[in-house]
């Protein structure tokens, strides 16, 4: 049984209170490809599932060239190894925002969350809590009203745009240009986009790892 297809099942039932607070914790400066390693082949392990060789290839890049130092940085590596997320270059997208260069992907100021708390991925939505509340924030709904349209929005049957949703506040401050750019953006990262509660368990199992404990 493959994680990816596991974790579409499980959702963020039984780990979120398992996961690290939202905040860009520091921790120490090391390698981290090994112990990363060993946590999702622990999970691994626990749910019959496997890790494929591009999986393992892929956690090593992203180490190589992020260089994690946060654990918010542990779980993002972890999010967009598998397959989903392997080919879309988001390993060095998150690298070039990180240091201040300029954006090839879609971006919009708006993906910061600033007022939700949510992890800073460098407006770079992998993880779904990130999904849910930027479509919270653009139409006011609440968080089940939220769940079911991007649930909709996954299986094909929901037809309703942002330009349909947002409220007032958006649709005025927002152009239909932006706002379709948002779409584009929620379609991108939404088939493959993980809880962060499990990312951030596994990096959290990474960091400990890393200590030796």
């Amino acid at each position: 049984m493959q994680r990816r297809k596991f974790m579409a099942m499980l959702g963020v039932i039984g780990i979120a209170g398992l996961a690290r607070p939202n905040g860009d914790v520091q921790t120490s400066n090391m390698n981290f490809f090994p112990a990363l390693c060993m946590a999702v082949r622990d999970q691994a392990r626990t749910q019959n599932a496997s890790i494929s060789d591009d999986e393992i290839a892929c956690i090593r890049y992203g180490c190589d060239r992020i260089k994690p130092t946060t654990h918010v940085e542990l779980a993002f590596i972890i999010a967009v190894s598998g397959k989903g997320l392997r080919l879309k270059g988001l390993v060095d997208e998150f690298a070039r925002r990180r240091d201040g260069q300029p954006a090839q992907l879609d971006d919009h100021p708006i993906l910061e969350l600033k007022a939700w708390a949510r992890p800073d991925t460098h407006r770079l939505p992998v993880f779904r809590e990130q999904l849910i509340c930027l479509v919270q924030e653009l139409s006011g709904m609440n968080a089940t009203q939220t769940t079911d349209y991007l649930d909709g929005v996954l299986k094909g049957r929901e037809n309703r745009q942002m330009a349909d949703i947002a409220c007032s506040q958006y649709r005025e401050t927002l152009s239909p240009d932006e706002l379709k750019r948002i779409d584009s953006i929620i379609s991108f990262f939404l088939p493959e986009a993980l809880p962060y509660a499990y990312c951030s368990t596994l990096a959290t199992r990474a960091e400990s790892f890393a200590k030796g404990s």
